[in-house]
This record gives C-alpha cells, structure tokens and sequence, in this order.
C-alpha cells in the first residue's frame, strides 16, 4: 500500500505565508520605479531597457546616465546585470511594461522563500523552524521592499544566493554532481549580481 503525503500544517501555513508576502510586494504594481531610492531603482531599469531595445550585449551593458562624463557610451559599471538581463527578455518579448520587472521580483521572492523554507527544513530537521524563518525573511520590512517590490538587484543576489544553499544541502544529501554544480553557479552568480 503506498502512503499518501499530503500537506502538513507547516506547509499550508508556509504556502499562506508566501501568499500574503505577495500580496505585499504587490504595492505600487503598476508605478513607476521611483518611491524610494529613485535614483537606484530608474539607473537598473534603464539597464534592463537598454539590454532589451538598444544594445542586447549583457558584456556591455549600457544606462541613461552619462556618468562620469568621460563615459559617453554610458556602460554600466556596478554589478554583472543578469538580473536587468532576465528583466530585458521579457521586455523584448512582450514590450516595456514595468509589471514585468514587478513580475520578475515576485517571482524571485517566490524562489527563495521556497527555497529558505527547504534549506532550514533539511538543516533544523524541523518545519517549525522552517516556517518561522520564511515568515521572517517575508515579513521584515526591508525584505518587502528590497526583496520583491524594488526593480533592484539585491532580490536576484538574495534568490540565487538561497538556491546555492538549498542546491548544496541537496547535493550533501545525494552526492550527485549535478546538484554541486548548480549550487556553484547559483553562489557564483548571487556574488557577481551584488558584488
């Protein structure tokens, strides 16, 4: 007889948990990237929409901003953009819309909750502590902003730098390569991301 595993308590309370984080980061969906530091959130965007329209080349990433003034192209100097790239894609494919990059965050939040969540279950052995965690992580103030509204790179570090945990504790568990090595890339990438 094979035994059905249905949802545990933990696992509907974390799903909810999630939902509601959501519903948080959903503020302002439809805005324009400049509630809080404008600056920041319009020069990542800029990046994305150039990437998208202008020059597709992630190696050489361009912005709006000419700074310094001896940087006439206006390459974009401050992190590796594969989070404007990701965001750039969408764009080319469906058109500027500034929910997509919203899209791409809520996603990104998603992920590493889950992931979060699983990592802390495997380490504590524990759903409880599971849950608290990623109650917290979606909770905290600055995570809602930072790790699922703002069109900023920080929630793409954050998601890739979960998944290289979650990916590692699996590849301890398996000892399978492959799990090994998505968990480098993910590290490596989360590093390069944010510097």
């Amino acid at each position: 007889m094979v035994k059905k595993k249905g949802l545990s308590f933990w696992n509907i309370c974390f799903v909810i948990t999630v939902l509601l984080g959501l519903i948080l980061r959903m503020q302002s969906f439809h805005s324009l990237p400049i509630d809080a530091h404008p600056m920041r959130q319009t020069d990542t965007e800029s990046v994305a929409y150039n990437l998208a329209f202008r020059n597709q080349n992630i190696l050489y990433p361009q912005n709006s901003l000419i700074r310094p003034v001896t940087n006439g192209d206006a390459y974009f100097f401050l992190e590796f953009p594969a989070y404007q790239y990701t965001i750039s894609l969408l764009y080319r494919m469906f058109g500027w819309h500034i929910e997509l990059a919203r899209m791409v965050n809520l996603a990104l939040y998603t992920i590493s909750a889950l992931s979060l969540f699983w990592f802390t279950k495997k380490v504590f052995n524990s759903s409880a502590i599971a849950l608290f965690t990623a109650f917290f992580y979606t909770f905290a103030p600055g995570s809602i902003f930072f790790l699922g509204h703002a069109i900023h790179p920080d929630v793409f570090a954050v998601c890739t730098y979960l998944v290289s945990l979650a990916t590692f504790v699996k590849w301890k568990g398996r000892g399978k390569a492959c799990w090994l090595i998505a968990s480098l890339f993910s590290f490596s990438l989360s590093i390069s991301t944010r510097p």
